[in-house]
């Protein structure tokens, strides 16, 4: 018996080990990056129509980063959408098709990400930089 209906339990134990996560530690014992790979492992253990991820990779150690995007590009629902919002452009640019640019609540540039790239000549973050310098 589950919370969500799409909830997948030996998806998220699998998903737990393989971010390195002991599933029988309390989560107030865990530091703030492993509570971050918590969250990213229960969240991709479900078959949603929609991923909502803000700074998802705040609080996680570089070498855990690539780890943690890696699991999201082989383990989110294929049939669903990712919305990220970060400030880490040059981490989670491989799993970007298209951007949005935001400031103070209006949309300064949008695309996709190849067609932008081609475009402005640059990568993502350049293109970021160019935006909000």
């Amino acid at each position: 018996n589950t919370f969500y209906e799409d909830f997948d339990p030996d998806h998220a134990a699998a998903l737990l080990d393989r971010m390195g996560i002991d599933k029988n530690r309390k989560v107030t014992v865990l530091s703030r990056g492993m509570r971050e790979k918590l969250q990213l492992s229960l969240v991709l253990a479900r078959k949603a129509r929609l991923y909502l991820m803000d700074e998802l990779l705040e609080g996680i150690d570089p070498v855990a980063r690539s780890v943690a995007i890696d699991t999201i590009l082989e383990n989110y629902n294929p049939e669903g959408s990712v919305i990220i919002s970060t400030h880490l452009i040059t981490d989670v640019e491989k799993l970007l098709d298209e951007v949005v640019f935001l400031k103070e609540g209006e949309i300064i540039l949008s695309g996709n990400t190849e067609d932008l790239r081609v475009e402005k000549n640059r990568s993502i973050e350049g293109i970021y930089k160019e935006v909000f310098s």
